[in-house]
């Protein structure tokens, strides 16, 4: 019992040691204070580090009013706005200042509630800036903040209103502003409390362009520190509640000029002067409190009037935007329409010339007429490539414009370019020639449009701007895997500081250029843009008085045997079935009078029909091999027949190839949509209707069978002849380029159908005379003469 009674009194004692000993415990960790590590950053006067390393700022006061309160200790952990927020996601520290809220930061930090101030975007330009607004941006360089929310928000106000910059990235917004005094960038994108307090440090200025206000909060890792935001919140809540409190003491010292309150230490024991001083410093405090009351609305006012200038700068230029988008609508329509309306003609105008000039070979017609001939068909397709230039124009600032790669004649198309120049050049008594090199290959893969944009832009130049009896030479030559293409003139020229603006549009070397010499200054400018769509380059050499050279570098793409025979297709090469049955919907007749005569040089019978429905009718009854499809007509479209067409099971397998002048890809798109299986573009190219008429058409058999005839031989008679051309050939000027062509393009012509070694020595003469070696060229024709004497 004795034990029992020991024990139990042994127990009771060893409970109340502990008692006591957990009372002492709590008694002293409650007196401990919390440490709270805080994250700043360089965001003067937000935050920021005085020059004795200290804390200071709006957000450092307000933390120090709670400190006490709160039984904290403040630990303010300095460093750059993107290492604060690597430190608070790693939780390194406990809250992060200044931080907005933003749905990339949600997913590792939590917010505070309650917002300390409201803050807005602001950009600052240099001084002599003319940017006035967001659109004026476009292609500038910004400088932003490091994973900053005023960047980020202004990268999404540019995509909005797709302006397309280089972004900057730095770690403070010292830098961001020293980069724009610097010129480094044309843009610094900081917030309007550090531009406002610190704009003049810099040599900027502050521009139009306030964006996007938000919130500044207080940050915790994501799922801690839940206490902490509490108190802050509720802190933050009395604090603005209250018009007497610290916080708008402290927001009247950062904005409105730091108020000191000094009480002499000598007064202190003079008891006569305390209640003079009570009631000095009473009416000095409801003075302040006036301040900051009136200084408080001032800035609220501000703000309001900030923030509905956002508003209406937004709404404006959103409405600048829609207005700009209707109106590059309504000029694709419009030429979209004006192509269509001007290829139509065109197109009866380009085929009766090809016809004519299939026609005039079997006739014994003058050179001069077969030249003019030729001289219509080219200037007729070179109009349909303007056309295309035009509509390619409309897509170059979209950056929307594509490259069409083809095999081409390279030779063919600088002869055609050529002659027609040629003309005009005569009417200035210019020495007008062109050299080919004999190094490069006769056929090329290239974009046909934009080669041919290229060389007509630099001769038209070249003649507009050379004096009368002076010369101009276009020379192709082969450098490697390039090739070079120069225009030499003896024009007017181009003065050193004019010659860097002149490829920008609307841009010519002189103001009276325009009124002396026309045009519109968009030459050069679309010459660029299209050698840079073939990858290539353009420069130039001018001296003012004595002439330019433009040359120009683009990839040499050589082709295969399959391709050159695709290049050099001709309408005898060609020998269709008789049975074929060919549908035409087209509704002009001109158009139909055309087509009619082609298909007759191709011994085909063809039906025709005036509209859709007509179209779909005469395909019921005749079950054609192939329909030529026009887009517009009138009642039912070309593409409402397709899809009826392809909808009827007896006629959904028949060939149907669109003929239209649509020329944009969105049309021929939509006209593949609706089922056609090919389509030709208006004016027609007898080449491409060929391989079209290859792909769907029955080949006669019975003709392809028989065995070639052999050649006629040259005739007594027209071998004088052309013997006495060779004579006449070897007495025009090597440099008069343009008239050895001719002639020997004449010779050719005469012998073209008759056995003869002529020919071949032609080849070799041209290309020796093209190649600069009129010495060979000379030898060839008396080595000629002397052969057939």
């Amino acid at each position: 019992m004795k034990n029992f009674i020991f024990y139990f009194r042994l127990l009771i004692r060893l409970f109340c040691f502990l008692g006591c000993l957990h009372l002492l415990t709590s008694l002293v960790m409650a007196q401990a204070p919390q440490v709270i590590r805080v994250g700043i950053c360089e965001n003067r006067p937000l935050v920021f580090q005085d020059t004795a390393g200290r804390p200071q700022g709006i957000y450092v006061d307000l933390l120090r009013e709670m400190e006490g309160k709160n039984n904290w200790k403040l630990e303010f952990v300095m460093g750059s706005w993107k290492e604060g927020l690597e430190r608070l996601k790693n939780s390194e520290i406990d809250v992060m200042t200044t931080i907005a809220y933003s749905k990339e930061r949600d997913q590792f930090f939590d917010y505070s509630q309650e917002n300390v101030m409201t803050v807005w975007g602001q950009a600052y330009v240099a001084q002599d800036s003319t940017i006035q607004n967001v659109l004026d941006v476009d292609n500038k360089k910004v400088a932003i903040l490091k994973n900053g929310i005023n960047g980020l928000n202004f990268k999404k106000l540019c995509e909005k209103f797709n302006v397309y910059n280089q972004f900057i990235v730095l770690d403070s917004y010292d830098q961001v502003l020293k980069s724009v005094e610097t010129g480094d960038v044309d843009v610094g994108i900081v917030n309007n409390i550090y531009g406002y307090n610190n704009e003049d440090q810099y040599k900027i200025k502050r521009s139009p362009i306030i964006f996007s206000p938000f919130s500044m909060l207080f940050a915790v890792p994501e799922g801690k520190h839940e206490n902490l935001l509490k108190i802050l919140d509720q802190e933050l809540v009395a604090l603005k509640a209250d018009p007497d409190s610290r916080y708008y003491q402290i927001m009247d010292k950062w904005f409105g000029g730091k108020v000191e309150q000094v009480l002499p230490q000598w007064l202190i024991g003079i008891a006569g002067m305390i209640s003079i001083l009570a009631i000095l410093f009473l009416f000095h405090n409801f003075i302040l409190r006036k301040q900051v009351r009136l200084k408080t609305a001032a800035l609220e006012e501000q703000q309001k009037i900030l923030e509905q200038r956002v508003v209406e700068r937004t709404t404006d230029l959103a409405l600048a935007k829609e207005q700009a988008e209707t109106a590059n609508q309504a000029k694709s329509i419009f030429l979209a329409n004006m192509s269509h309306e001007i290829r139509t003609p065109l197109n009866a105008i380009v085929g009766f010339s090809q016809i004519l000039s299939k026609q005039a070979k079997g006739l014994s017609l003058p050179y001069e007429f077969l030249s003019h001939l030729q001289t219509v068909q080219h200037s007729g397709e070179n109009l349909s490539e303007l056309i295309n230039n035009i509509l390619d124009l409309s897509k170059i600032e979209a950056k929307k414009i594509e490259v069409e790669m083809e095999t081409l004649n390279l030779k063919l198309l600088i002869q055609g370019i050529f002659h027609i120049h040629k003309a005009e050049a005569s009417k200035k008594q210019l020495q007008f020639s062109y050299q080919l090199s004999p190094q490069l290959p006769e056929y090329i893969v290239s974009d046909r449009s934009k080669l041919n944009q290229i060389v007509m832009n630099l001769l038209g130049n070249a003649i507009k701007f050379t004096p009368e009896n002076k010369q101009i030479t276009l020379k192709l030559e082969r450098d490697e895997n390039w090739i070079v293409l120069q225009v030499e003139d003896e024009g007017i020229g181009i003065p050193e500081e004019k010659q860097d603006m002149i490829f920008e549009a609307f841009e010519q070397a002189e103001k009276t250029t325009t009124r002396q010499y026309g045009g519109t200054g968009l030459g050069l400018a679309i010459t660029k843009s299209m050698t840079e769509l073939l990858e290539g380059t353009i420069s130039m050499k001018s001296v003012p008085g004595e002439g330019s050279t433009f040359s120009v570098r683009i990839p040499l793409v050589e082709v295969g045997v399959m391709d050159t025979k695709q290049a050099s297709i001709k309408w005898d090469d060609y020998s269709f079935a008789k049975d074929n049955t060919i549908l035409v919907v087209e509704d002009n007749a001109a158009n139909q009078e055309m087509i009619k005569t082609l298909f007759n040089e191709l011994e085909l019978n063809i039906e025709f029909a005036e509209n859709g429905t007509d179209g779909i009718k005469k395909t019921l009854r005749l079950i054609p091999d192939l329909i030529l499809m026009d887009i517009h007509m009138p009642g039912m479209s070309g593409l409402e027949a397709t899809q009826q067409i392809r909808n009827m099971p007896e006629c959904k397998d028949i060939p149907i190839v669109a003929f239209s002048a649509d020329a944009y890809k969105e049309q021929q798109k939509e006209a593949f949509q609706a089922g056609v299986n090919d389509y030709l573009i208006k004016p027609l190219q007898f080449n491409k209707l060929l391989l079209v008429l290859e792909k769907y058409l029955r080949q006669d058999q019975s003709v392809q069978s028989q065995e070639v005839e052999p050649a006629t031989p040259l005739p007594e008679e027209l071998r004088e002849k052309i013997l006495s051309e060779f004579d006449v050939l070897s007495k025009i000027p090597y440099f008069m380029t343009g008239k050895i062509d001719d002639q020997i393009r004449m010779m050719n012509e005469l012998c073209e159908r008759y056995e003869s070694l002529f020919p071949d020595f032609l080849k070799q003469i041209e290309e020796a005379y093209f190649s600069k070696n009129p010495e060979k060229a000379k030898e060839l024709i008396e080595q000629v003469v002397r052969m057939e004497q």
